[in-house]
């Protein structure tokens, strides 16, 4: 079995995971390009072998895209943009949109003097969710309960 590839160039990005499991794979191109988000590893039963003319092999870290809010808001709990934060009683999302967010930690500041706001049944003092941890890149929806206004 053998996977065949030929390109002007290849470019491939590794979040997770890649696996090419064959007996042969045979990669032609000016140029190739994997980057990997944390770490790479090359295993091989027997030997691996790189290799390159004019320089070799360059090896080198890849300047993340620092993490970046883009646009919050507001949405019922099915995803209907809200005009406003919703009345008190309801539950709604807060969605954050922007890049390269996960695993970042952030205090949220949600000040609004009309209305406070539980998240996962704790109150939220000075309408400030502290050390939020981002799970998604670039969309993330954070449940919260809009609650009477309570002196901070």
């Amino acid at each position: 079995m053998g996977i065949f590839k030929k390109a002007n160039n290849i470019y491939i990005t590794v979040r997770d995971t890649y696996t090419i499991s064959s007996g042969t794979s045979y990669e032609e191109a000016e140029e190739i390009t994997i980057r990997a988000t944390d770490e790479i590893n090359l295993i091989s039963a027997q030997k691996v072998i790189m290799q390159g003319l004019n320089g070799g092999v360059q090896y080198g870290t890849v300047d993340k895209e620092e993490p970046k809010i883009i646009m919050s808001y507001f949405t019922d709990l099915n995803d209907k943009i809200l005009g406003n934060r919703g009345k008190i009683g309801e539950e709604v999302y807060l969605v954050i949109e922007g890049r390269n967010l996960a695993g970042k930690e952030a205090d949220l500041d949600l000040t609004d003097n009309e209305i406070d706001f539980e998240y996962n049944g704790e109150h939220l003092k000075n309408d400030i969710l502290k050390g939020y941890i981002f799970q998604n890149n670039e969309i993330e929806h954070i449940k919260l309960k809009i609650i009477e206004q309570k002196n901070n």
